[in-house]
């Protein structure tokens, strides 16, 4: 079986899968661990390497499509990894605070890190095949930057950074400005674009 990912433009994405899977050529994968409050990288997946069942990692690569392979493999999981993820789409709650590979608010292409999806980070929608940061602390920041030189930093975040969806549960992304006229969901709250 192969399971297709995309890299941003900006070089990274997140995947997670529940079978170990082959890192693709020109691609690196890292678990995330939770030390003194920032979160560390290590990139142990090399290309060619494989990753292990139920393993949550951050990719690394030029921008374009990958396609990972399955692989015969049972390591089991790190387990310092906090990098966790689903196999399809769900709202992931009330283990901790949970953060998402994303942008600032203001989109700034410096800005990748990882971001609380609401507004107190409790809560999250996680599409299939990603992976997201779990922390299980009421003292974490908002965001984390990460940048090509691995220096952490804090990014300010504001509710109205968050995902929204339509009435169906549908994601629809996060600029209200893109949206067409209809009442959406934001939060665990509706509100209506004109």
């Amino acid at each position: 079986n192969e399971i297709p990912v995309t890299v941003s433009k900006y070089g990274y994405a997140t995947f997670f899968h529940n079978h170990a899977v082959k890192v693709p050529e020109g691609m690196q994968a890292a678990t995330v661990t939770y030390e003194n409050d920032n979160f560390k990288y290590n990139y142990r997946y090399q290309a060619g390497s494989v990753i292990p069942a139920n393993t949550g990692v951050m990719l690394k690569a030029e921008p374009g499509n990958y396609v990972f392979s399955y692989a015969d493999d049972s390591t089991p999981a790190p387990e310092d990894n906090i990098m966790k993820g689903s196999v399809n789409d769900t709202i992931v709650s009330g283990e901790g605070l949970y953060y998402k590979l994303s942008l600032n608010k203001a989109r700034d292409a410096n800005s990748i890190g990882f971001y609380w999806d609401n507004a107190d980070g409790t809560r999250m929608s996680n599409p299939a095949h990603k992976g997201y940061v779990l922390v299980v602390s009421s003292h974490a920041a908002k965001a984390f930057g990460y940048n090509t030189t691995m220096d952490f930093g804090t990014f300010s975040l504001d509710e109205n950074d968050a995902d929204i969806f339509d009435l169906s549960g549908r994601y629809v992304g996060r600029d209200v400005k893109l949206l067409p006229k209809g009442v959406y969901i934001r939060n665990n709250k509706k509100f209506v674009v004109k």
